[in-house]
């Protein structure tokens, strides 16, 4: 089963979110914020409690924490067993991927995402086999 992590301040995607990945078959573990998301994925519980997360979906705009923070932390952490990253953006995806040219990212998705829409699932897996998510879109 794939393992996600959603780290995203929006409690409305953190509901909803949840939701759609676990009626897909995906175990989801949600958190409100970078901080607390980083913290558990650079410690031991993340061995214990969620082994081997296969797919971070990582909000770009948090505070105090936001997601550029979190890719650099676990980059310098642990490098070379990062999990595949999905930034979620409100601005287009092209423009994100360009600004995190260089940064271990799969891609990324633009915030809203529709519910029903395949273009989540699809980056999803494309991420999980390890390659790139190209012209992704998903919200509007």
């Amino acid at each position: 089963m794939t393992r996600i992590i959603l780290v995203d301040d929006e409690p409305l995607v953190r509901q909803a979110l949840p939701i759609m990945l676990r009626a897909a078959g995906y175990e989801v573990l949600p958190f409100a914020d970078g901080g607390t998301a980083l913290e558990f994925l650079q410690g031991e519980q993340v061995r214990m409690q969620f082994p081997n997360p296969d797919v971070v979906l990582l909000d770009l705009h948090m505070a105090p924490v936001g997601g550029l923070d979190v890719i650099q932390a676990l980059a310098a952490r642990r490098p070379g067993i990062l999990p595949h990253i999905i930034v979620l953006s409100g601005f287009h995806p092209a423009a994100v991927a360009t600004w995190l040219t260089g940064y271990p990212i799969a891609g990324a998705l633009r915030k809203p995402l529709r519910a029903g829409s395949p273009v989540l699932f699809e980056a999803i897996e494309t991420a999980r086999r390890g390659a790139k998510i190209l012209g992704s879109g998903g919200g509007r």
